[in-house]
């Protein structure tokens, strides 16, 4: 039995001879036979795609054989819009996440993408996965963004309105914010004369542009989030805008110098979806500063106040989450472990204000009974220890019978511990 192997070949310098040495695979790919296989309904969803127009220059880079042929078998086999249950997908995907060959893999993609195919680089754009191999070949880019040519990309980028899907979108998003491409990568995103697939391939792959590139495309954000209108229902420009400094690998000093003063002013949005993302931020930048937990403490009070009927989920899960130490200890995802002088933990400060907010949340009669026992909940889920009984006991007496049953139950549980 022949002994398989992944050898690579080398794509030329220009765009022909691209042509030429992946061609060699797809011979016969573009036929009207293979063309005429999609659905009428997949045909009046998608556009026929263009033809690359691009001359540019594309950098020597390597493609793994095994897996374009897979790709382009896949292409030619599975039924579009149904192609993860496809055994030929199945073989792109296995390819993919070949252990300590994720870069590879990824770049082939990419040059795959940047071919002169279009059903080719669809399936090609349809293999990434926001896990598996490829997370790990962009980890790996993170760390060493030389591994890849800047003119692969740019290339891709080209031809990324002709893909008839939206799943390079994260992918592509990470990759502009690596390059500070991000304005380019809106641009044309929106410029796919698909409107709707245009603005969700926008939509998704802003959520993802600070991910590597951090503030350097924060201007790029900033503006999106101003951006009137959204990508279609539940999914306002604001909303991805704001997720994207939460995607990043690593906060530098600069990114929060840049993204915490930004984000507070949504605290009161209209949307309570991306009030719920700028209460993670708050949270996150909590960590460097704690005047930004008070912030979000006086926000929260603030809508309260004076729009009651507008505290529920997703809008109060934020407030579990400063002092949260993890379910086995450990580092709490907001502010740090306050020590005693004894050596021992103790309630910072700053939990204080977090746990009494909590209980001045249950006390509240404009609140929604199950939003008052959530509050109460948050105590217990961020303060494991009899520690949490203080706070509780301020609720026995509370009007809500709902928030009394619920501190004598976690009265009870902190009580059995030690």
């Amino acid at each position: 039995m022949q002994k398989k192997t992944h050898r690579l070949y080398p794509i030329g310098v220009s765009l022909l001879t691209a042509v030429v040495a992946v061609s060699i695979m797809f011979a016969g790919c573009g036929k009207k036979k293979s063309e005429d296989k999609k659905s009428p309904a997949a045909n009046q969803a998608m556009p026929q795609p263009r033809p690359v127009a691009s001359t540019a220059a594309l950098p020597k880079v390597s493609v793994d054989k095994a897996f374009a042929a897979a790709v382009k078998k896949a292409a030619t086999t599975c039924p579009a819009g149904r192609f993860r249950g496809c055994p030929a997908f199945k073989e792109v995907a296995k390819l993919r996440d070949q252990k300590g060959r994720e870069l590879d893999m990824f770049i082939s993609t990419m040059a795959l993408i940047a071919g002169p195919d279009p059903k080719v680089a669809t399936m090609a754009a349809n293999s990434f996965s926001w896990y598996n191999g490829t997370t790990k070949a962009l980890y790996l880019l993170y760390k060493q963004n030389d591994k890849m040519p800047k003119a692969l990309f740019e290339a891709a980028l080209k031809n990324m309105n002709n893909l008839q899907t939206t799943g390079h979108a994260k992918v592509f998003g990470a990759l502009a914010g690596m390059y500070g491409m991000g304005d380019q990568f809106l641009a044309q995103a929106l410029a796919n004369k698909d409107k709707k697939r245009g603005a969700m391939v926008a939509w998704f792959g802003a959520q993802k542009l600070m991910k590597i590139g951090g503030s350097k495309v924060f201007a790029a954000i900033q503006k999106l989030a101003k951006r009137p209108g959204s990508a279609g229902p539940r999914r306002p420009w604001a909303l991805a805008a704001i997720k994207s400094p939460l995607s990043m690998y690593k906060w530098a000093p600069a990114d929060y110098t840049s993204v915490c003063p930004w984000a507070a002013k949504f605290l009161q949005d209209k949307n309570l979806e991306v009030v719920e993302q700028v209460g993670a931020i708050m949270v996150r930048c909590g960590k460097q500063d704690p005047k930004y937990i008070d912030t979000l403490l006086a926000a929260g009070k603030k809508r309260i106040q004076e729009h009651p009927e507008t505290w529920k989920s997703p809008v109060d899960f934020p407030y579990r989450d400063p002092c949260f130490g993890g379910f086995f200890g450990g580092v709490r995802k907001g502010v740090a472990k306050a020590m005693g002088k004894d050596g021992k933990p103790v309630v910072s400060p700053v939990c204080a204000k977090v746990y009494d907010f909590l209980v001045w949340v249950a006390k509240q009669p404009k609140v929604a009974d199950d939003m008052k026992v959530r509050a109460v909940d948050w105590i217990t889920y961020q303060e494991r220890t009899k520690r949490a009984i203080k706070w509780l006991k301020k609720l026995r007496r509370a009007k809500s019978k709902a928030v009394v049953a619920e501190v004598k139950k976690e009265m009870k549980k902190l009580k059995k511990k030690k």
